[in-house]
């Protein structure tokens, strides 16, 4: 009997053959020939890619998670480069879609829009509920998105502005680090968060809080740790069997309970707030005119309702708190090492603003060294690099390849904000490039640091005027310098939900 049994692994196809010269033995090889084959096959239709998109491969299982870890900023790069601007990737059984480059994300979001604005429901399920703004879908985001933004354009309610309220934080920022002892280094990080926290507090409950107060401080310390532990490098969240593990190994349980806590915070919130509307006060937040929506409609309304009011709530914190203090905490780091640009910025704003007088959205337009420092700042940390998952809201035929209804689909801003073409040499940090030649602020296409379309950043437009305003108070009040000795800084951050700037310490010197 002479057998050759020969598998070609290829990554996509098995390949089985056999020659067999013993007819004695033939009817029991051809048995196991079939089983053999039909194992084959099987794995064959196991690793075989239905939607024939490139990508790594998959594994029974696992999918393709062995060949997704570490940090994906750097894995999705060397995909974008193998397998192209559309590849595949499997997470066990579930099949993601990663878009990377301007013009593919362009056609997406912006020209089949409705075709990729759903939100894939299994992450953070038991986080969300699929509630609030930011992991709804349908109708009920439709509403809450079109609500949401209104009462955002509109805030103040005709009182003041939003404008007035990042001041008036500003203000309380300035005290806060004009209170450090100019020669002890200081985590600035921790008072940049209470301040971008505030305006949020703002928006969202009509009050502050004191930096100092210790149930404010807790509130930060636990939203700081949720942060870290829903992140696209957990793994829990991309691979939900892990759960299920016993233990709190990635910190999954953790992650739950803190949601209870902030959840039952927000709901004491809204029933203070109801109080005060039943006894015939006027609103003056957002929680306040949800509420006032809510009794408008006297009958069962599957819009708005107590548990979603709680998830835009949590939304907004998250999406206008952290991204905030991130982006000042790293822009702080490059003037660090950059003094030059530093003190270019600060030559601006004495010429535009001067020492005393307050800084306006209006001085952005006659400060476009300013505005291009932001803006590369925004660029290259890349605050949310793969931005909160899309998914499919029927079949498309994309680029020539079918993506089924229901497909989680990953929008790989880091793709764009660091291409090379867009931005030659994207490590570096430039400025120049937010500027034409005779030095006026030139806006990039390609920055795209609030991801594009419908789903884009919520709180876009507040952000942005936060990071002018905070940024210029900061630099218009006080020069940053690195303590001697310190450990050189590290720019890749810690990625979680965002991406955060790893802890260090400065030295804050009065320019008044």
């Amino acid at each position: 009997m002479k057998i050759n049994l020969l598998t070609d692994f290829t990554g996509h196809n098995d390949v089985l053959r056999g020659e067999f010269i013993a007819p004695a033995y033939q009817g029991k090889w051809m048995s196991l020939l079939v089983a053999g084959s039909s194992a084959a096959y099987l794995c064959s239709h196991w690793l075989q890619n239905k939607q024939n998109i490139p990508g790594p491969l998959r594994l029974p299982i696992v999918g393709s998670l062995p060949f997704i870890m570490g940090d994906l900023r750097e894995v999705m790069t060397e995909m974008n480069k193998k397998y192209g601007d559309i590849f595949i990737i499997y997470v066990g059984s579930e099949s993601i879609v990663v878009l990377n480059g301007l013009d593919t994300i362009k056609e997406a979001l912006i020209q089949n829009e409705k075709l990729f604005d759903g939100r894939s429901q299994k992450q953070f399920q038991e986080l969300t509920f699929n509630l609030g703004v930011a992991s709804s879908q349908g109708d009920l985001w439709q509403e809450q998105r079109r609500f949401v933004l209104q009462t955002l354009r509109n805030f103040g309610f005709g009182r003041r502005g939003m404008e007035d309220y990042i001041s008036e934080e500003a203000i309380f920022l300035k005290k806060a680090v004009s209170s450090i002892d100019s020669n002890s280094p200081c985590d600035l990080y921790s008072i940049l968060i209470k301040c971008t926290c505030n305006v949020i507090c703002a928006v969202v409950k009509g009050q502050r809080f004191d930096y100092n107060d210790p149930q404010y401080t807790e509130y930060m310390n636990l939203s700081k740790e949720f942060l870290s532990l829903i992140g696209i490098n957990n793994p829990v969240f991309v691979f939900q069997l892990l759960k299920y593990i016993p233990g709190d190994l990635f910190g999954y349980k953790k992650a739950i309970s803190i949601s209870k806590d902030l959840r039952k915070l927000y709901k004491q919130w809204i029933d203070e707030h109801r109080n005060r509307l039943d006894n015939g006060e006027e609103p003056i937040d957002l929680i306040g005119v949800y509420l006032r929506e809510m009794k408008k409609c006297k009958e069962e309304n599957q819009y708005f309702f107590d548990d979603q009011l709680v998830q835009v709530i949590m939304d907004l914190f998250l999406a206008g708190t952290d991204t905030t203090a991130n982006t000042l905490t790293f822009a702080i780091m490059y003037l660090i090492i950059h003094p030059d640009i530093q003190n270019k910025i600060q030559d601006e704003i004495d010429h535009v603003i001067g020492s005393h007088r307050k800084p306006t959205l209006k001085d952005r337009f006659n400060m476009p060294y300013t505005q291009a420092v932001i803006n590369e700042v925004q660029r290259i940390t890349d605050i949310a690099p793969l931005a909160i998952p899309h998914a499919t809201t029927e079949d498309v035929l994309f680029r020539g390849y079918t993506i089924s209804k229901g497909t989680t689909v990953i929008i790989n801003l880091h793709s764009v904000l660091w291409d090379e073409h867009q931005f030659p040499e994207p490590s570096n940090f430039k400025p120049e490039r937010f500027l034409d030649e005779k030095g006026n602020f030139s806006p990039c296409e390609a920055a795209i640091p609030f991801s594009l379309g419908k789903r884009a950043c919520l709180a876009e437009s507040m952000a942005k005027a936060e990071l002018f305003l905070l940024f210029v108070h900061l630099l218009q009040n006080f020069h940053f310098k690195l303590p001697p000795n310190h450990p050189e800084l590290d720019f890749k951050g810690i990625i979680g939900l965002t991406v955060q700037p790893k802890p260090f310490t400065v030295f804050v010197e009065s320019r008044q």
